[in-house]
């Protein structure tokens, strides 16, 4: 929701219909804005931690996952003790 209020220059609270009560818009669009400027930044930061160009979207996948308290995966291979639980 924080991307699409950017792309089209529209409140958070508008673009779900919230706009009834004032209150309420503010809450929504304050709650949408900070919690989207904490992700974005997350993902920058993790971004650049990284020195190999291949590597920097993964970063930005693995702090976009656990902002919204996604599965993060620990690497590129399953654990085999994983097939014999």
């Amino acid at each position: 929701m924080y991307n699409m209020a950017k792309e089209w220059s529209k409140p958070p609270a508008e673009l779900i219909g919230a706009t009834n009560d004032p209150w309420v818009a503010w809450c929504v669009n304050e709650a949408v804005f900070m919690f989207g400027r904490h992700v974005e930044h997350s993902m920058d930061e993790a971004e650049k931690a990284q020195t190999k160009p291949a590597q920097r979207s993964a970063a930005r996948n693995r702090a976009l996952q656990i902002a919204i308290g996604g599965e993060v995966s620990k690497g590129r291979f399953r654990d085999p003790a994983e097939m014999v639980k």
